[in-house]
């Protein structure tokens, strides 16, 4: 859009440098014509004079004529006019000037003459039409020469008195002009706006629509990636006998745990809109590095070996190095990297009692905090070839008693503002779920009073489940 605007000022530039430039042109033709149309009206004013001289020169008859003489008549006939007489001898020098000439040229001045280049007349006399140059300035003149003399009549009019009454007539001309070339301007402008509008809306409408077309690309790319991701993860998971569903109400527990923090002060700088929807996909590739474990540890019903155990702890290095080598061909990417740290870090604790680093408090990323729980949660709700679903309450419980050791103490409080949206994820996306005793019942109270035969089938059970975790 800017690119379209510069280039819509340098054409309306230009319209206005060429209109100026066509009034400049305007302006020096009026001038030069004013000049023309001077010289015109002061030889219409010497052409008055010229049928006299011309009258005089037939009425002689040949006799010689007293070219003085014929001067003081034309000087006395008409004392008032605008011309004046002058008379030259063969080489342009003043021998007589009129008394109303200017003082400083006296007899024997030169000035010079030139021919305007116009028709000459038919008579011998003259007048011949021309210019004279004389020490006030230019003087349109007509030259009368008689056979009988050497001297001859020059009745002139000054240019700068004729240019007078021109000017005046001529001074309203560059107003009409500079009026003129503002109203054009004026209009330049409104159809360049205009103009400029329309291509401004036809931009803004093409921008649009290739915003809304990569948009669209961008949305089809992003269903791509989460149906190639859950595919990936669902690959490696059936490989580990748990429920189809597990991925899906991982995504939905760590979604719901991440949006619960939002408006927390200890994690609203962290976790944003963007985090949370990040999240609900990274997390399904937390398990991914099981799929470099073997079978027959994966599924074995009964307790691991500690050379097993210590086999099964290697799937978050597993997953976060095959996570890294992607991260590292396609370059950079928020998604890959918190699937990274997931991936690597689900099964530390807040202690530092996890595994595999060892990780302490803060330490742990917070995306791997979170799916931390969900896993956990979802863990002991679910039926496992080692271990039996357990209730709601009971799974709430082992939460709430792990705040501090295993678990982030403020995750683990914000995990019980949404408790109940974790039992309704588990309910609506699997048939295995066993509904609670507790129905709704979510008080720390209902929590501390967990049955003493459940409490012991859960204490067993985790026993066994971290083995496997």
């Amino acid at each position: 859009m800017g690119t379209q605007l510069k280039r819509l000022s340098w054409i309306f530039a230009i319209q206005v440098a060429c209109v100026g430039l066509g009034f400049w042109v305007q302006y020096q033709f009026l001038r030069s014509f004013s000049q023309r149309s001077a010289s015109q009206v002061a030889w219409d004013e010497i052409a008055s004079v010229s049928s006299e001289i011309v009258s005089a020169s037939h009425a002689s008859q040949g006799e010689a004529i007293d070219v003085s003489q014929l001067l003081s008549q034309i000087r006395s006939a008409a004392p008032e006019q605008p011309w004046q007489a002058t008379l030259v001898d063969a080489d342009w020098r003043i021998v007589d000037r009129p008394s109303n000439h200017d003082a400083s040229l006296s007899p024997g001045t030169t000035i010079t003459w030139q021919p305007a280049g116009l028709p000459q007349p038919d008579t011998k006399v003259g007048p011949i039409p021309g210019f004279a140059a004389f020490p006030d300035g230019l003087h349109a003149a007509s030259v009368f020469k008689f056979s009988d003399s050497l001297e001859a009549v020059l009745i002139h009019v000054p240019l700068a008195a004729v240019n007078l009454t021109t000017a005046e007539a001529f001074m309203a001309t560059p107003m009409a002009m500079s009026l003129a070339l503002l109203w054009t301007c004026i209009l330049l402008g409104i159809c360049t706006y205009m103009l400029g509008s329309r291509i401004g809306d036809a931009i803004e409408k093409s921008q649009l629509n290739a915003e809304t077309d990569t948009l669209q690309k961008a949305q089809s790319l992003l269903r791509t990636q989460d149906a190639v991701i859950f595919g990936l993860a669902n690959l490696a998971e059936s490989r580990d006998p748990e429920t189809g569903e597990h991925l899906q109400r991982i995504a939905l527990y760590a979604t719901a745990l991440a949006q619960s923090l939002r408006n927390n002060p200890k994690f609203q700088d962290v976790v944003d809109e963007e985090f949370v929807r990040l999240i609900g996909t990274s997390s399904a590739l937390h398990d991914i590095g099981k799929v470099g474990i073997e079978d027959a540890i994966l599924r074995k019903p009964g307790r691991l070996s500690n050379d097993e155990r210590k086999e099964i702890q290697r799937h978050p290095i597993i997953g976060s190095e095959c996570l890294l080598k992607i991260e590292q061909r396609l370059g950079a990417s928020n998604f890959l990297q918190m699937a990274r740290e997931i991936a690597h870090s689900h099964h530390e604790w807040w202690n530092g009692s996890g595994y595999p680093d060892n990780l302490i408090g803060n330490e742990i990323p917070i995306a791997a905090r979170i799916v931390a729980i969900a896993d956990v949660y979802d863990a002991l709700a679910t039926r496992r070839v080692y271990k039996p679903d357990l209730p709601h309450i009971a799974c709430v419980g082992f939460i709430e008693r792990g705040r501090g050791t295993q678990f982030d103490p403020g995750l683990v409080d914000a995990f019980l503002e949404v408790e109940q949206q974790f039992r309704r994820i588990a309910e609506q996306h699997s048939d295995i779920i066993r509904p609670g005793a507790d129905g709704d019942a979510s008080s720390t109270a209902s929590r501390e009073h967990v049955d003493t035969d459940l409490d012991s089938s859960l204490e067993a059970a985790m026993v066994t489940m971290k083995v496997h975790n």
